[in-house]
This record gives structure tokens, sequence and C-alpha cells, in this order.
């Protein structure tokens, strides 16, 4: 389950950071950077992510993370960002609202389940773990 979540985010993420890459540099295709915000709870496989596609690419990507919150303020405050992967929305939408950001380059790229695993069994009752 964990190898086909990250192999979706690598795929995404890979087609975002290309066209990112390939719209900052008009004509023939080379080597680009990219600076990437990314939430502290998606920066494990961004890491992952992003180990791949430079070996893969030959483009650099360099990513800061830190709570959404405070790479929104940063982003205000003129951080060059080339893309900002957020843990909502809703501050999505408020760069948007500001023009800090284009609508149109707006959209999902994951969506969360909690689970609870065990290498025990643990009996979950009504009242908890028991």
């Amino acid at each position: 389950m964990l190898l086909r979540m990250l192999f979706r985010f690598h795929s995404l993420f890979v087609a975002v950071v290309a066209l990112i890459l390939l719209a900052a540099h008009p004509g023939p295709v080379r080597a680009g950077e990219a600076l990437v915000a990314v939430a502290t709870n998606f920066l494990g496989p961004a890491r992952k992510i992003v180990e791949q596609f430079e070996k893969d690419s030959g483009h650099k990507v360099t990513l800061a993370g830190g709570s959404s919150g405070k790479l929104v303020a940063q982003i205000l405050h003129g951080a060059p960002f080339d893309v900002f992967l957020s843990a909502d929305q809703e501050r999505v939408g408020l760069l948007v609202d500001r023009q800090a950001a284009v609508a149109e380059s707006r959209f999902t790229y994951a969506r969360g389940q909690l689970a609870l695993w065990s290498p025990d069994k643990v009996p979950l009752t009504a009242v908890g773990l028991g």
C-alpha cells in the first residue's frame, strides 16, 4: 500500500516539477532548478521523490519544508518558490485570493486516510485499545 502511494506521489511530483521546469526554460530543454515549498507531513516522501527525479532527469530540486501556514507567510512576503505542496486546501485558497498563486495550477495531489496498525494483535474496543 505504501509503495503504491509513493509511486502515485512520485508520478505526480515528477509531472509537476517537469512542467514547471519546462515552462521556466523556453527553447531547448536543459537541466534546470526548482525551489519547492513542501508541508512537513509530506517532506519524507518528497525527499525520496526528488532523489529519484534528480537522478532520472538531471534537474535540481531544492525542498523547503515547514508548516503550511509558515510557508504561506513566506510566499506572501516574496519567497521565490516555484511549487507549493500544502497540507490543506484552505491555505492555497488564501494564496489564490491574494493573487500570490495561479488558480488554474491548483490541484489535490494526495488524500490522506488515518489507519491503526500494530505488529501485535491489539483488540480495538468501544472504550479504546484493550
